[in-house]
């Protein structure tokens, strides 16, 4: 029941910070250093990682990024949580960063099969949800 309580309570947030979201249409870009924000993400999923004995390597090649740091976490969070529900049990999971001239790019890579090709447009869509037997690797684009 308190399980419930807190997918539903979470579920709600979520509701109500992308309606937020929509609402403001300026978005503050900063400079913001990854390895914090990574090593937070990882650290709150740490207990369910570690109860499917899962593996995260982190290789962090752009270092720094312009973007919305609540937004950029909540994307980040949102990726590597889905890495690790849907990941394979003793699997792997990667975050690792590259920039691309003014691009940095955020790849979160779980062992698994990949995502659809049908399906890897939508990804982003608010509300989308993909076939949930499926795991794969999606990449994030940061404007630097």
């Amino acid at each position: 029941m308190i399980a419930a309580a807190a997918i539903c309570k979470k579920l709600i947030e979520q509701l109500l910070d992308y309606n937020r979201k929509q609402a403001d249409s300026a978005v503050e870009l900063e400079n913001v250093e990854l390895a914090p924000l990574v090593e937070t993400v990882v650290s709150a999923h740490s207990l369910p990682a570690r109860a499917k004995m899962m593996h995260t390597d982190v290789d962090l090649k752009a270092t720094a990024c312009l973007a919305e740091p609540m937004l950029l976490m909540s994307v980040l969070d949102n990726l590597y949580s889905n890495a690790v529900h849907y990941g394979a049990e003793s699997g792997n999971i990667c975050l690792r960063s590259s920039s691309h001239g003014a691009r940095v790019y955020i790849d979160v890579i779980n062992t698994g099969t990949p995502i659809p090709q049908e399906e890897r447009a939508m990804i982003f869509e608010p509300f989308f949800q993909g076939s949930h037997q499926r795991k794969g690797a999606v990449r994030a684009a940061v404007w630097d």
